[in-house]
């Protein structure tokens, strides 16, 4: 498990494989009009965590880097 720390300060405990997006179907369903229905996901490979961008509109970005379309990239603790 792990905790995620938004830039409020909420805490968010991650499941294994965690959805962000506007999309009810999503673990955390996000109300922001930026955000598309399916925007990222983060994932435990059983080693690390790694964040994921799902096709989203306006991109999902790491460390002020864009990420491409379905491009994956390893989290930092």
């Amino acid at each position: 498990m792990a905790i995620l720390k938004n830039m409020d300060g909420e805490l968010l405990s991650l499941r294994a494989h965690h959805l962000f997006g506007r999309s009810r179907s999503m673990t955390t369903t996000l109300s922001d009009p930026q955000l598309s229905a399916q925007h990222a996901s983060v994932r435990w490979t059983g080693q690390s965590w790694w964040l994921e961008d799902l096709g989203s509109r306006n991109g999902t970005f790491l460390d002020g880097v864009r990420l491409a379309v379905r491009e994956q990239r390893p989290l930092a603790p």
